[in-house]
């Protein structure tokens, strides 16, 4: 799996970043069967970003939360349960995008998802 996210924009500038890893647990924090817990190692920024399946280019998670003080623990909300929330949201219209490159190379996969990766950022 891999990520394309904006960790540490202050020290790592704002252009999308790739981080690969695996799955390593069909599960997450405290065995919650809504999460995987992935190698991926992340920072802040990098939550809210898509969890790609580096085969088929599918979305299957996305990027949550760090368990602090711990190397490459990361923590990722599964699709179908991010969808079901979405679906949840009164008057929510999901917009139609094209499938990934299903069976692309990982650099064709990576500038697909970067596309569609935007940086969100809030000014306090």
């Amino acid at each position: 799996v891999f990520t394309i996210g904006f960790p540490d924009t202050g020290v790592q500038g704002v252009e999308p970043k790739f981080t690969d890893g695996r799955i390593s647990s069909l599960s997450g924090l405290r065995d919650d069967r809504d999460h995987y817990q992935i190698t991926v190692p992340a920072q802040p920024g990098n939550s809210g970003g898509p969890l790609v399946d580096a085969k088929t280019g599918a979305v299957v998670g996305i990027v949550a939360a760090i368990l602090r003080g711990r190397e490459n623990v990361t923590y990722a909300i599964k699709a179908k349960v991010a969808t079901q929330l979405i679906s949840s949201v009164p008057s929510f219209n999901a917009p139609t995008t094209p499938p990934m490159s299903a069976g692309a190379d990982m650099e064709t996969l990576a500038s697909e998802v970067r596309a569609a990766t935007v940086l969100v950022m809030v000014r306090r």
